[in-house]
């Protein structure tokens, strides 16, 4: 099995290809993408020093929350460059956060 180490950096990208794969589809999503940046830094940098408390949890849900509404609101059936792009942006969130907590909201 293969070592994916992921940075905050890559999430953040992985989001910025989210916010404008939900932009140019036209997308009814819930952030703005400087705000869905601004809520993954707060996130990236708690995560770094350890622990999420429950402000830098809370920041992590409108992330995930913001991922599942670019899914619902854009996706189809043959959607495949939203669905490509959410995938990777959880699949990297849960690499790089490694942690119990973030995995649950998931669910």
């Amino acid at each position: 099995m293969g070592d994916f180490a992921y940075t905050a950096h890559d999430v953040a990208d992985a989001l910025a290809r989210l916010s404008g794969v939900a932009a140019a589809r036209g997308c009814a999503v819930d952030l703005e993408a400087q705000d869905l940046q601004e809520r993954w830094q707060a996130v990236a940098v708690v995560a770094s020093a350890g622990q999420l408390d429950a402000v830098t949890l809370e920041h992590l849900r409108a992330v995930f929350n913001y991922v599942e509404n670019v899914i619902i609101s854009c996706g189809a059936p043959d959607s495949f460059d939203v669905y490509e792009v959410a995938f990777e942006a959880i699949a990297k969130i849960g690499f790089y956060l490694q942690g119990g907590e973030p995995r649950q909201l998931l669910m």
